[in-house]
């Protein structure tokens, strides 16, 4: 589904939410940055690339991704390892 309704000026973001506050920030960031805002300091509103991302198929299709800034794998509730269907 997301990749048919996907379109470049109307692109699915994803968002990895396992650290919730982060999570949080980076939505607000990134928001900030869509907007054509003159009074926010551009610096502020990057957000982090690893948690606010556009949907990419081969991301999907790879399942879970590392978790570069802490290099652990993605785990589930109940702490196993996240598989990819």
């Amino acid at each position: 589904m997301l990749a048919r309704t996907s379109s470049p000026l109307s692109p699915w973001i994803v968002v990895r939410a396992d650290d919730k506050h982060s999570a949080q920030l980076n939505v607000i960031r990134d928001l900030l940055a869509r907007l054509a805002c003159p009074q926010t300091d551009k610096h502020l509103t990057v957000p982090d690339l690893n948690v606010v991302f556009p949907y990419d198929e081969a991301q999907a299709r790879a399942g879970p991704a590392r978790d570069l800034k802490r290099g652990f794998e993605a785990r589930t509730c109940d702490g196993s390892p996240a598989v990819s269907a």
